[in-house]
């Protein structure tokens, strides 16, 4: 059920999102990824439309190439063996938070004040 949805993520050793390289992925950033990194749990995504603008393998997240099932699974086992992998959770966390809106709200207006 849906109201058990924040404690699997909460408890989880990792979150994984495996898209392939297609249309749909080719301009998005989706916002499960976003959720996914706000926990502080290891993520393991794969390079797919605007993600490695934001994220970057091995320091905020584990990024695997697209439309491999082998890459993919080989980023999972990177993340479960990583005795780094928690602190690449933990700055996947930090760097999310340029998506807050208080944030974004703000660097909106300084520019407009600047107009």
């Amino acid at each position: 059920q849906h109201h058990s949805m924040p404690y699997y993520l909460c408890t989880s050793s990792i979150l994984a999102l495996a898209r392939p390289n297609n249309k749909q992925a080719e301009g998005g950033f989706p916002s499960k990824i976003a959720e996914y990194l706000a926990t502080g749990i290891p993520v393991v995504v794969t390079d797919v439309g605007e993600l490695s603008t934001y994220l970057k393998d091995g320091t905020n997240c584990y990024m695997s190439a697209p439309n491999s099932h082998e890459a993919f699974a080989e980023k999972l086992i990177q993340a479960a063996s990583d005795p780094n992998s928690q602190c690449v959770g933990n700055n996947g966390q930090k760097d999310v938070m340029q998506f807050n809106y208080d944030i974004q709200a703000n660097v909106l207006l300084n520019y407009i004040q600047t107009l």
